[in-house]
């Protein structure tokens, strides 16, 4: 598997003082034997010299315990384990509470952990993140809200949208949701109007859809960047979409050939602003795979270097 590179950070204490927070509601934890995980993290920090309090709680009670960790400056490292939304929320705490930020990959497909070269089994997930250094990573801003992965709009918010009134107990099942999702969405052949300020050159078209990636997507590979300390945003956009178009573009992506498909569109950027019609202001996007109310108009920018992560060599 590749993973993102990133740039060093100064060398921290050996011994930290840690909290995972496991979200019971989210990701592959609703399925998971969460004593058993507990106990393991447990076992793995203190083994690995460090202090650690593992916490499972609702998802109704992340944003209390986040906040409480802000304010706690005994706390060094905040280890997430969730969905999208836990570990997007855990990166903006760290970030504006200028902690470090452990990933458990307990999402859907754990692009952000991929990223961050942390393995896919949560038992070795723990080992690695017991014994990572810490590192410092790229963080992407839309308006003053941070996100880790990217910002999405059109196509894929519409999948995520009609997926979530599926039924989908388990990670497969989720998977399959989308799939079926997507393939709704292509025939439907839905675009909407845009401008887009790209470096603070102006684009005005029709789109099936607009992403901004915090750093660029890797190569030969899922949809997930190659490394996180470029300093840069990826900007992909594709016009209207024929239903063989898009499940081209969808296979391509999926074995990290995009950059060769024809009707996806990418160039590099540090700052970009999307202006929208009234008609998709009505809809929803997707950050860090999260729907949310979009703005009729949204700066997005990169923050180098902004979060301090553990990243595993």
């Amino acid at each position: 598997m590749r993973t993102g590179r990133l740039a060093p950070a100064a060398p921290e204490t050996v011994a930290m003082r840690c909290v995972a927070l496991l979200n019971r509601d989210g990701g592959t934890l609703k399925t998971t034997d969460l004593g058993s995980l507990s106990q393991h993290i447990e076992t793995t920090f203190r083994a690995a010299g460090h202090d650690i309090n593992v916490r499972v709680l609702r998802s109704a009670e992340m944003n209390e315990a986040l906040a409480a960790l802000a304010a706690d400056p005994s706390v060094e490292v905040v280890i997430a384990g969730g969905g999208d939304g836990t570990i997007s929320a855990a990166a903006e705490m760290a970030w504006r509470a200028d902690k470090i930020l452990g990933v458990l990959p307990a999402g859907t497909m754990n692009l952000f952990a991929r990223s961050l070269g942390v393995p896919l089994v949560l038992e070795g997930a723990v080992v690695a993140l017991a014994h990572a250094p810490v590192a410092r990573s790229d963080l992407g801003l839309i308006g003053d809200r941070p996100f880790v992965h990217q910002v999405s709009i059109g196509l894929q918010a519409d999948v995520v949208h009609d997926r979530d009134r599926m039924r989908h107990p388990s990670r497969l099942a989720k998977i399959l949701a989308s799939i079926r999702a997507y393939l709704r969405a292509i025939f439907r052949r839905k675009s909407f109007r845009a401008v887009l300020l790209v470096d603070g050159q102006r684009r005005r078209g029709r789109y099936s859809f607009v992403v901004v990636s915090n750093n660029v997507y890797g190569d030969g590979h899922m949809p997930y960047a190659g490394r996180l300390d470029d300093g840069l945003l990826g900007v992909y956009t594709a016009g209207r979409l024929s239903p063989l178009a898009g499940a081209r573009l969808a296979a391509d992506l999926a074995r990290g050939a995009w950059r060769s498909n024809p009707d996806l569109m990418f160039e590099p950027a540090r700052e970009v602003t999307v202006k929208l019609t009234r008609f998709i202001r009505r809809r929803k996007g997707l950050i860090d795979g999260e729907l949310v109310r979009l703005r009729s108009q949204s700066q997005i920018r990169i923050l180098p270097a902004a979060l301090k992560v553990l990243r595993p060599q």
